[in-house]
């Protein structure tokens, strides 16, 4: 079984925590949706289901490259708004004090 500690280090040199604000109406407030992705090459597909399975939500998506110099992959996606405040942030929050 894969390490909170473990998940850590492959954040830091495999994740992105993304945010996406949108605003399709000046009027209205915008929404803000947060994305959590770890993404691995195809040859590390276990990773990606390790990771899913630690936190038992999110989800693994192959994504097929045609671009040139890069490879098709897995890729770990955490875009539950839910996941993220509930599952998420609570463990980097942990992990950020075990550090300290």
């Amino acid at each position: 079984m894969i390490s909170a500690d473990y998940i850590v280090g492959l954040t830091d040199g495999e994740g992105c925590f993304y945010i996406n604000v949108i605003n399709n109406n000046p009027r209205w407030k915008p929404r803000i949706q947060t994305h959590f992705y770890i993404k691995l090459r195809e040859d590390n597909k276990s990773l990606p289901d390790e990771v899913k399975e630690y936190f038992g939500c999110g989800a693994v998506y192959y994504q097929k490259e045609n671009r040139p110099n890069h490879s098709a992959c897995y890729r770990f996606e955490m875009n539950s708004q839910r996941d993220i405040q509930s599952t998420l942030m609570p463990f980097f929050k942990k992990a950020s004090f075990a550090w300290n």
